[in-house]
């Protein structure tokens, strides 16, 4: 009967995921929700190696991710979230917020993107309120972003440099960014290499740079992935 009950609690818990490199703020976070009565921290951890099926064994309600996770493999991450576990909710947070990393969560049609700076209690109110639906996004990332009412989705004010690559030409750049090969990057997206050698022709021309080591700077400049 005691088991019984157990699995009929976590089962009406709201479960959380957490992929955070910054330790000691994320080792507060998993205590303060531990704390909450409703919410199971299922998963927590700062390596993103393999973070994606990690996650998707857990099956959370939402998803904390580090955005400024080094080399950009929080968009990874979440893309991968998105092919396999589509009804997560998916929340960034960010220290910096730059243009490129708002417009890349954006694009991944993020349930919220919070600044590390908001109090505990806030940032919880938020985990809360994505779960049930609702976009929230803390007040300086709210003043740079609007809906689309026609498309259904928010997006910046400004057009980020970004703007010209579609959403698998930005996953694709970062993963040749990172040092990756047209048939790694193939083999990792499940595409021929042709496919992906088109898609980086593509990428070079729009952004006009000739050789990957210039794509790679590029990509380190304007904050799709950091060192």
């Amino acid at each position: 009967m005691t088991n019984d009950l157990a699995a009929a609690r976590i089962s009406t818990s709201l479960r959380v995921a957490i992929l955070d490199q910054q330790r000691v703020f994320a080792d507060a976070l998993v205590y303060r929700l531990e704390n909450e009565a409703d919410i199971k921290v299922v998963w927590s951890s700062a390596d993103s190696t393999q973070a994606a099926a990690a996650i998707v064994e857990y099956q959370p309600h939402v998803v904390i991710l580090d955005a400024e996770l080094s080399e950009g493999r929080a968009f990874d991450v979440a893309t991968e979230l998105r092919r396999q576990l589509a009804e997560a909710r998916l929340l960034f947070l960010t220290k910096t917020a730059s243009d490129t990393l708002i417009d890349q969560a954006l694009r991944l049609n993020a349930d919220g993107i919070l600044s590390r700076d908001e109090p505990l209690q806030q940032l919880i109110l938020g985990i809360r309120r994505a779960a049930t639906g609702e976009r929230v996004f803390s007040k300086a990332i709210n003043a740079r972003i609007d809906f689309d009412q026609s498309r259904r989705r928010f997006h910046l004010r400004i057009d980020p440099p970004t703007k010209k690559l579609t959403d698998r030409q930005l996953e694709i750049l970062r993963y040749l960014a990172r040092g990756d090969t047209v048939k790694s990057v193939a083999h990792k997206l499940l595409v021929s290499p042709k496919s992906i050698d088109n898609q980086k022709l593509q990428i070079m021309s729009k952004l006009g740079v000739r050789d990957k080591v210039r794509l790679a700077l590029y990509a380190v400049r304007e904050g799709l992935i950091t060192p």
